[in-house]
């Protein structure tokens, strides 16, 4: 079987959450500070050639991609339940538990926290990262040089942002405060909101674990989900939504696509008069400004 090679660290399906009428995007350049004149497909950005394709032992192997495609087949019936609602979002606590965890996998899987999952890998220890290795037949388990040969290969750190999440998951107590985590919604029939390759609006950026702190994670161009870390929202007001967006921007490595892009084209100069460090923080406390103790 023919190795894929086309590697979303954004799934298809959610990006077709963001997409105009015609079915495509506008994308912003990041790296180049312009609009493509082109419109785009999903299947055309949020991706890398051969991102999880790896040499083991001497063979080419996509098993890392399955193991993130397995991941997205556990939220795509989820993900499109929400998007499907027009009003309320009515949701079982299982398919809440399944958005949140997919928000943590996304967390770690973006291209912009390679190196950091390097890092956190390279001070680990195997009961760190929640596995142990065992001789099947005698149940012995491998001595200190098998996990050093494993936890440096490059297949298994690109996997091990699966145990991350999971690890974050399993810290926090998220069945206690599954109501911390708010889904809210537009009512117009024009729906407006951008997807970046940075997606998740985290207040702390120092606490490594996703799920304690407040976070804002536009799941398509309508619906937003919100985590509130135990406070409260008050009533959004209408600006709240371009200021996310523009901080999208901001944050953005690579690239930002929009459903319409002359919303996307205003969002750009506006984040563009954001110059400095303190002005983003002070954008960043304004969308939070929301959240009641």
């Amino acid at each position: 079987m023919a190795l894929s090679s086309r590697h979303h660290y954004i799934p298809e399906f959610m990006i077709k959450g963001f997409v105009g009428q015609d079915g495509k995007l506008s994308v912003y350049n990041a790296k180049r500070g312009v609009i493509d004149p082109i419109r785009k497909s999903p299947k055309q950005v949020f991706f890398e050639w051969n991102r999880n394709t790896f040499n083991i032992s001497g063979v080419e192997t996509d098993f890392v991609e399955g193991l993130f495609q397995f991941s997205e087949s556990l939220f795509a019936p989820v993900y499109h339940k929400v998007v499907s609602q027009k009003g309320p979002i009515n949701l079982e606590p299982i398919d809440l538990f399944h958005i949140i965890h997919f928000i943590g996998i996304t967390n770690w899987r973006i291209p912009s926290r390679d190196e950091e999952v390097k890092r956190i890998i390279k001070y680990s220890t195997n009961k760190d990262l929640l596995f142990t290795i065992r001789n099947k037949e005698t149940n012995q388990e491998a001595a200190a040089e098998s996990y050093e040969w494993i936890m440096n290969q490059p297949a298994f750190i690109e996997s091990s942002k699966l145990i991350l999440a999971i690890r974050d998951y399993l810290m926090t107590d998220i069945a206690a405060h599954y109501e911390s985590w708010k889904i809210y919604y537009s009512s117009t029939d024009v729906q407006l909101h951008l997807l970046g390759d940075n997606p998740i609006i985290k207040r702390d950026q120092c606490n490594p674990n996703i799920f304690q702190t407040e976070i804002i994670f536009p799941l398509s161009k309508g619906k937003t989900i919100y985590h509130t870390n135990g406070k409260t929202i008050r009533v959004l007001p209408p600006e709240h939504r371009a200021k996310i967006d523009v901080l999208m921007i901001l944050q953005a490595d690579k690239m930002v696509c929009s459903p319409n892009g002359d919303y996307l084209y205003h969002l750009v100069q506006l984040a563009n008069q954001y110059k400095t460090e303190q002005q983003i923080h002070n954008l960043k406390e304004s969308i939070f400004s929301v959240f009641n103790e």
